[in-house]
C-alpha cells in the first residue's frame, strides 16, 4: 500500500514537472514569436510615423513645426506630412517602408530567400506601365512614388537586360538595413549564424550588389539577430562590436573593423543625446552613418526597453525622427530593434491604428514566422 502511494505521488510530480515544461516551453514559444512579430511590424510602423517629416534636414525646422509647450505635437505621424521630396498620405510607408513591403511580401510568399522572386517582386512593384509605383515623382509631379538611388540602378539594370546576380545597384545607401529585416526575423536563431549572413548578403545584393552594401546590412543584422534571440539591445551592440573583430567571426567583411570601431565609439558615448549624435556622425542615409547612430539610441534605450518597451519603442521613434535627414531608413532599423524588445503585443496601438498597411504586414509577417518550412531546421 505504501508503495503504491509513492509511485502515486511520483506519477503525480512527473505530470506536474511536465505541465511546468510544457507552459515554459510554450510561454518561450509564444515569446519567440513576438519578438520576431515585434521586429517585422515594428520596423514598419516606425517607418510610416517617420514619413511625415522624412528628409528635413534642418532641425530648428522641425522643431518649429512641432510647436513649443502645450501646444506641442507629436512627431509621430505629424500632420500634415511634410516632407520636401515627395508628397504621400498620412500613413503611408516613406519610399524604404515601401521596399520593405516588398521584401516581406515575397518571403511571405514563398517562405523563405529567393532571389529570383525577390527580383521579379522589386521589378514588378516599380518597372511595369501598371506598377503600383510606375509613377514617379518629382518637382513637376507628385503623383507616384519617389525613386531613390537603389531603385532607379535597379530598374535601369533591369531594362538593360541584367539579372541576378547582376542586376543590383551600385549603391551604398541604408536601405541595406531596412530589407534585411524579415529575413533576419525569419532565420534567427532557427539556422546557424553562418547560413543568416548568406541568406542576408544575397538579399541585400538584388538591389544593392556592393560590398559595403552587404557588410552595412550584415552588421545591422548581427545585431537584430541577437536582440530576437533575447540579448539586451546595449548586449547586443557590444556583443557584434566584438564579434566584428573577432578573427574566427564567419561571413567576414572588409569593412567589419571599420564598423566595429563606430560601434565601439558609440557604446562610449551613451551618455550623450542621440540627437548630438546624429548631428556629429552624420544625418543622411550614406553608409554607414545610420547602423552607428541607430545602434547609439538602442543601447542608450536599453534600461527603458527592458522596463517598459512600448514607452521606449516610441521614445526611440521620436529621437529619430527629431534628430533629422534621412529618419526613415535609421527608423526602420532602430523600429526592428526596440520592436523585437518590445514585441509586437506592445507596439502602441495608438500608432499602429494610423498605420494603412498594419493588417497586411502582420498578415505577412504571421504567415512568414508561423507557417514557414525554416521552422523544420531550427
Amino acid at each position: 500500500m505504501v508503495f503504491v502511494i509513492h509511485f502515486m505521488k511520483l506519477a503525480v510530480l512527473r505530470m506536474s514537472l511536465a505541465m511546468l515544461f510544457f507552459a515554459l516551453t510554450q510561454s518561450a514559444s509564444a515569446d519567440d514569436i513576438d519578438r520576431r512579430l515585434g521586429a517585422i511590424v515594428g520596423a514598419a510602423v516606425a517607418d510610416a510615423a517617420s514619413m511625415p517629416l522624412h528628409w528635413i534636414y534642418d532641425t530648428a525646422s522641425i522643431d518649429s513645426k512641432l510647436g513649443k509647450g502645450s501646444q506641442r505635437v507629436d512627431s509621430a505621424f505629424f500632420s500634415p506630412p511634410s516632407c520636401p521630396f515627395y508628397t504621400y498620405p498620412e500613413g503611408e510607408n516613406s519610399p524604404y517602408g515601401q521596399q520593405y513591403r516588398v521584401a516581406l511580401a515575397s518571403l511571405a510568399k514563398i517562405g523563405h530567400f529567393d532571389a529570383i522572386d525577390m527580383q521579379n517582386s522589386y521589378w514588378s512593384y516599380y518597372g511595369p506601365d501598371d506598377a503600383p509605383c510606375h509613377k514617379r515623382q518629382g518637382t513637376s509631379s507628385k503623383e507616384g512614388c519617389y525613386w531613390d538611388g537603389s531603385t532607379k540602378g535597379f530598374i535601369d539594370n533591369y531594362q538593360e537586360g541584367k539579372r541576378w546576380p547582376k542586376v543590383g545597384a551600385n549603391d551604398t545607401q541604408a536601405n541595406a538595413l531596412v530589407h534585411m529585416v524579415p529575413l533576419v526575423a525569419l532565420l534567427a536563431g532557427r539556422r546557424n549564424e553562418s547560413f543568416l549572413l548568406s541568406e542576408v548578403a544575397s538579399l541585400i545584393r538584388v538591389t544593392q550588389n556592393t560590398d559595403d552594401a552587404v557588410a552595412f546590412g550584415l552588421a545591422g543584422a548581427r545585431i537584430l539577430s541577437r536582440v530576437i534571440q533575447g540579448d539586451s539591445l546595449v548586449e547586443a551592440v557590444t556583443t557584434v562590436a566584438k564579434t566584428l573583430q573577432d578573427p574566427g567571426r564567419v561571413h567576414p567583411q572588409s569593412e567589419d573593423a571599420f564598423l566595429s570601431h563606430g560601434l565601439d565609439n558609440m557604446l562610449q558615448q551613451l551618455d550623450r543625446p542621440n540627437f548630438d549624435v546624429v548631428k556629429e556622425v552624420g544625418q543622411s542615409c550614406d553608409y554607414p552613418f545610420n547602423l552607428w547612430s541607430g545602434s547609439h539610441l538602442a543601447a542608450q534605450l536599453s534600461p527603458t526597453a527592458s522596463a517598459n518597451g512600448t514607452l521606449a519603442y516610441m521614445l526611440a521613434v521620436r529621437q529619430t525622427i527629431e534628430a533629422g535627414g534621412d529618419s526613415a531608413s535609421r527608423v526602420n532599423f532602430v523600429g526592428a530593434l526596440l520592436g523585437a524588445a518590445a514585441g509586437a503585443v506592445r507596439l502602441p496601438s495608438s500608432w499602429t491604428d494610423k498605420y494603412l498597411h498594419y493588417d497586411v504586414v502582420l498578415a505577412d509577417a504571421k504567415k512568414l514566422l508561423i507557417s514557414s518550412p525554416q521552422w523544420l531546421f531550427a
